[in-house]
C-alpha cells in the first residue's frame, strides 16, 4: 500500500513538473495597440481584472480562473477622455473591483465600486475642487477604501468611504514648499484600526502625516531623503510596529507614536511586502540605473525591529520594479528587467531587453523564473557613418506590474506594440 501511493504522489510530481509555464494567455479584443500598461488585479476567487484603452475610453473587463473573459464595459461613457491625464487605478475589494479614473478635460477625478457581474454598486466623484489627480486607493480590512488626491502644488486630500460608499470628512494635507513638476507624488497605507499614514513627496524630503479613523491628523514628520524626492514616489507599507516607507536610497520605519525606530541606506520606488511573521521584503534598486550603467537589484530581507536577515541579489538584471509575497505558498516574487548584449552574427550584433517575474522560496533559493518575449534591436557592425547608425527593432512584449491568484498563479497585462494586448498567466511553482 505504501508503495503505491509513493509511486502515485512521484507520478503526480513528474506531471506538474512537465505542465507548460503559461497557464492561459488571453488577448483584448478591440484595444488600442500602442500607450501605457494600464492595471490588472486578482480576486480570492482567482478571476482577473483588467484595465484597457480604446480609443479615449477606459474600458474594464473580467476573466474567470482560467483566462476566459467573462465581460467587458466602458468605464464612464459620460466622460469624453478618461485616458492620458493620469493613470487609472484598479483594486479589488470584497465586493469587487474598484476603478479610480479622470476626466482629463475637466480634471476631475471619480471612483466606482462593482459586483462581481460588473454592475456598478456606488460610485463617488469626491467632492467639489478646482484640480484632482487620484494618487492611491487602499482597499481596508472592512472593506472601506481610502483614497489620495493631488489637489494643487500645496494641497492633498485624503478621503474615507465604507464599503457602501458613504464618505467620511476629508482630510486636507500641506504639500509642502515644492511646486509640481510631474512629482510630488502621493503614497498611503492603512493598518487594521484605520489609521492611515500619508507620504507626500517634497523637493528633498518625505512628508509623512498619520490620520486616524476619523479623519482627525495625529502627528506629521518630515524625513531628509535627497533631491530626488520630489520626483519619486515614498511607497509605504503597514508593519509590525507602524508603517515602513521606502525610498531611493533609503527605508525606514514609523511606530504610530511617530518615532523613527530604524532606518536602511537603500530602497527603491517599489513598495515593500511583508510576510505574516513581520519580515519585511525591501527592494534595493537604484533609481538611475541603465542599460549603460547597469546596477545589479537585491532583495533585503529585514526582522520587524530592521535586523537584516537575508539577501538576494536580482542576477543579470538592472533594475526591479515591484515586489510581493505570498504566504500561503511561502513565496517571494520580483519583477525586474534584463538586458543583453549578443555576440556579431553576419556583422549584425543583437540586443534584447524585456522583463523576468523571477520566484524564490522563503531561503532566498530562486524556484523559477518567466521572462518576457525580447525587444531586439538589430545594430550592424559597418562603416562608414551615418550609413550603418541605422538599425532594426523588433517588437516584443511590455509587462506592467504583476498579481498573484490564489489558484496558483502570477498575472501579468502586457502589450505587443501594433500588435496585441493581452493579460497572461504564469504558474507559481
Amino acid at each position: 500500500m505504501k508503495t503505491k501511493t509513493i509511486v502515485a504522489v512521484s507520478a503526480a510530481l513528474s506531471l506538474t513538473a512537465c505542465l507548460p509555464a503559461i497557464a492561459w494567455k488571453t488577448l483584448i479584443t478591440g484595444a488600442d495597440l500602442t500607450g501605457a500598461i494600464l492595471p490588472v488585479a486578482t480576486d480570492s476567487s482567482s478571476n482577473t481584472y483588467q484595465l484597457f484603452p480604446i480609443g479615449t475610453q477606459l474600458f474594464l473587463r473580467k476573466l474567470d480562473p482560467k483566462g476566459v473573459e467573462l465581460w467587458q464595459m466602458n468605464v464612464d461613457e459620460s466622460v469624453a477622455n478618461s485616458l492620458t491625464f493620469a493613470e487609472p487605478q484598479l483594486r479589488v475589494s470584497p465586493q469587487g473591483a474598484v476603478v479610480g479614473y479622470h476626466d482629463k478635460e475637466t480634471r476631475q477625478a471619480f471612483l466606482k465600486q462593482y459586483d462581481p457581474d460588473g454592475a456598478v454598486l456606488w460610485s463617488a466623484d469626491f467632492g467639489t475642487h478646482a484640480s484632482e489627480t487620484l494618487r492611491d486607493i487602499v482597499v481596508g480590512a472592512d472593506g472601506s477604501l481610502t483614497a489620495a488626491l493631488r489637489l494643487s502644488s500645496t494641497r492633498t486630500s485624503v478621503q474615507r468611504y465604507d464599503s457602501s460608499g458613504l464618505a467620511a470628512p476629508e482630510t486636507l494635507l500641506q504639500n509642502g514648499l515644492f511646486i509640481c513638476l510631474g512629482g510630488c507624488d502621493v503614497t498611503i497605507a492603512v493598518n487594521g484600526t484605520g489609521e492611515t499614514l500619508v507620504n507626500l513627496a517634497d523637493i528633498d524630503a518625505t512628508l509623512s502625516y498619520l490620520i486616524d479613523a476619523n479623519g482627525t491628523l495625529l502627528w506629521n514628520k518630515s524625513r531628509v531623503t535627497n533631491v530626488l524626492a520630489g520626483y519619486t514616489s515614498t511607497p509605504v507599507t503597514v508593519s509590525t510596529n507602524g508603517f515602513v516607507s521606502t525610498h531611493p536610497g533609503a527605508t525606514w520605519e514609523y511606530d504610530l507614536a511617530g518615532t523613527e525606530t530604524w532606518s536602511k541606506p537603500f530602497g527603491s520606488i517599489a513598495q515593500p511586502a511583508m510576510d505574516a511573521s513581520g519580515n519585511i521584503y525591501v527592494l534595493d534598486s537604484n533609481f538611475v540605473s541603465t542599460f549603460l550603467y547597469p546596477i545589479t537589484p537585491k532583495v533585503h530581507k529585514l526582522a520587524s525591529d530592521g535586523t537584516p536577515l537575508l539577501e538576494i541579489p536580482l542576477v543579470d538584471q538592472y533594475k526591479a520594479s515591484q515586489i510581493a509575497w505570498h504566504e500561503d505558498y511561502q513565496r517571494l516574487i520580483t519583477l525586474s528587467n534584463y538586458y543583453t548584449v549578443g555576440p556579431e552574427v553576419d556583422f549584425t550584433i543583437t540586443k534584447e531587453s524585456g522583463q523576468t517575474l523571477s520566484v524564490f522560496d522563503v531561503a532566498g533559493t530562486k524556484m523559477q523564473s518567466y521572462k518576457s518575449k525580447p525587444v531586439q534591436e538589430k545594430v550592424p557592425v559597418c562603416t562608414p557613418i551615418p550609413d550603418c547608425l541605422t538599425y532594426t527593432v523588433i517588437p516584443g512584449e511590455t509587462w506592467g506590474r504583476f498579481a498573484i491568484a490564489a489558484n496558483r498563479r502570477i498575472v501579468v497585462s502586457g502589450l505587443i506594440e501594433d500588435s496585441e494586448r493581452f493579460a497572461k498567466a504564469y504558474r507559481l511553482p
